[in-house]
């Protein structure tokens, strides 16, 4: 049985006792809408039996995981991502970004609860557009505390081993800058609008390529 509110009456029918048992044990899921310490004594309990004696129920605050987008400039306007996190190779939960913008994301994983002390990973892909031409960087937040970071566009995360610690994770794209390749007079520029350029190691010249 699921008692959901405070002063609910939950009733608790057809359970047989053996002959001659002395005891039993009678088990109700309670979810509580807050966090705090709760009480159940003998006055709340209804039964012919010898009343129980009291219990104490302490509901710990949420812990949960916050897991964002934060997009300095787009390669194209159209480019998006997608946001997941994981346990193992399961997505708890993802979010994918839409529209325009740059900066922080609206579309974000958003309070997720997990689990203290357990191990996540932080997951993000290109969905839509180039996807290609973007660094990426995460950091995760812990009251202002950073607990995780690095380089890449997946990364672990072990959440703090107590209740009610609230993680906010961000995943920072920025596009790269031009890449290139030489040998050993000349090197080949790839420039953000896409063209590409030749130039002259030794002279410093550079002459559109293609």
């Amino acid at each position: 049985r699921q008692a959901v509110e405070a002063n609910h009456n939950e009733g608790v029918a057809g359970a047989d006792l053996a002959a001659g048992a002395q005891s039993c044990t009678v088990t109700v899921d309670v979810v509580a809408a807050e966090p705090g310490t709760y009480e159940n004594g003998a006055d709340d309990v209804s039964t012919i039996l010898v009343a129980p004696e009291a219990a104490t129920l302490v509901v710990d605050p949420r812990t949960t995981v916050t897991l964002q987008k934060n997009v300095t400039a787009r390669t194209a306007a159209t480019d998006q991502f997608t946001l997941s996190l994981r346990s193992g190779s399961t997505v708890l939960a993802s979010a994918t970004t839409t529209g325009t913008a740059t900066g922080v994301q609206s579309a974000r994983i958003d309070a997720f609860t997990v689990t203290p002390g357990a191990q996540y990973t932080i997951h993000e892909q290109p969905t839509s557009g180039a996807g290609l031409g973007y660094g990426a960087t995460y950091e995760c937040l812990r009251d202002g505390t950073v607990i995780a970071s690095g380089a890449s566009t997946a990364g672990s995360l072990t959440i703090p081993d107590e209740p009610g610690a609230q993680v906010v994770c961000t995943f920072t794209n920025t596009p790269q800058p031009a890449a290139f390749a030489c040998d050993a007079t000349h090197f080949s520029s790839v420039s953000q609008t896409g063209a590409v350029v030749q130039g002259d190691i030794v002279t410093g010249g550079t002459v559109a390529a293609g």
